[in-house]
């Protein structure tokens, strides 16, 4: 009998024994499914960063490739040929010239800006800006460009309309956005600027007569990491950079962009920034 109840009882520690190891390897199962989730995590974030390494590389062979090239041709053209020039020629050549080097300071302004916002070290230091007086100087700065395609330029902007936002991210989106209608519009083409007064806002839209953009890839224009290259009219590609950082750049200050396009029948890019009410 005693031999009995001391067989039973090692039957109930045994058994003890066995439930607490299944409990061990059930807390181990866990934790290895949830070091194998954020394995997986990992592995997701290291494909995107990938991604984005490759898209940052592809932007440099890209967008540089062609403006040093116009550097390299025309320098070299003036540099052997000057005596055969005459004055028109060396004004054209120089204006070429000119843009090739506005062109890569803006990819590289960009490129700048961009890995700010990746170190996480972008300081916004909004002001009170009157914003007519920043698109007049970005339609001054894009004349030469605006003349080499003929564009026709309708500014309808108000007067004394009065913003609360950081100067230097203000210059960076207007000068992207005016950018992009003059790149992807047509020769002889024309483009429209216009705002709007809302109650605790100003809405500034830049309208052009380019390509426009298919629907499906309305949700690719602000996303660095997706290939949304687009050709125009002049055989002219863009990376989606400057998007990228309108939209970082208008949020960061308070406010929204959005667009509206039709494959052929142009583009219109409206952003939103806190009004001043004076």
């Amino acid at each position: 009998m005693n031999g009995e109840q001391y067989t039973g009882q090692q039957l109930i520690n045994q058994c003890n024994i066995l439930s607490q190891r299944i409990v061990a390897l059930e807390l181990e199962n866990q934790v290895v499914k949830a070091n194998n989730s954020e394995l997986t995590k990992s592995v997701q974030q290291l494909k995107e960063l990938n991604a984005s390494k490759d898209r940052f590389f592809s932007i440099i062979a890209h967008d540089l490739k062609n403006p040093l090239n116009s550097l390299l041709g025309f320098t070299e053209l003036m540099y052997t040929n000057l005596n055969e020039f005459d004055n028109n020629k060396i004004t054209t050549f120089s204006r070429i010239i000119y843009d090739a080097a506005r062109e890569v300071q803006n990819l590289l302004d960009n490129l700048l800006e961009w890995s700010r916002i990746q170190r996480g070290v972008i300081k916004i230091i909004p002001e009170k800006l009157n914003i007519k007086e920043f698109i007049d100087d970005c339609i001054d700065n894009c004349e030469n460009q605006l003349t080499a395609k003929q564009i026709q330029i309708e500014n309808k902007i108000t007067e004394n309309l009065w913003v609360y936002a950081d100067p230097n991210m203000i210059q960076l989106i207007l000068r992207n956005l005016m950018s992009n209608a003059i790149k992807f519009n047509h020769i002889n083409g024309f483009i429209q600027l216009k705002s709007q007064s809302k109650e605790n806002f100003i809405e500034i839209s830049f309208i052009d007569s380019g390509i426009g953009i298919k629907k499906e890839n309305f949700k690719d224009l602000f996303i660095f990491t997706v290939d949304n290259l687009v050709g125009n009219s002049s055989k002219e590609k863009g990376t989606g950079l400057g998007l990228v950082l309108c939209k970082e750049f208008v949020e960061l200050n308070g406010g929204k962009i959005t667009v509206e396009s039709e494959t052929g029948n142009g583009s219109s890019f409206t952003f939103s920034l806190p009004r001043v009410n004076n």
